[in-house]
């Protein structure tokens, strides 16, 4: 899951790929309002998710979207 993660975050952005751990907060890695909004929609995408603009707040960090995205697919 994390290699996933990252490979869709460094579409948006150039940075180390070693610096998307789990524990990376997402805006540190350079991620603005437009590119956070586009790596969700990659998420939705990819996962076959919808990720509803209320749960948005809770993606932090790579860890929180990697329990989110889980949590997600095993739903459905």
């Amino acid at each position: 899951m994390l290699e996933k993660i990252r490979s869709i975050i460094l579409e948006f952005i150039e940075v180390d790929a070693e610096d998307i751990q789990p524990e990376a907060d997402l805006r540190d890695l350079g991620l603005n309002s437009y590119d956070f909004m586009n790596v969700v929609a990659r998420f939705e995408q990819e996962f076959s998710i919808v990720i509803p603009d209320r749960d948005i707040h809770l993606l932090e960090t790579v860890n929180d979207v990697i329990e989110y995205l889980e949590t997600a697919m095993a739903k459905r």
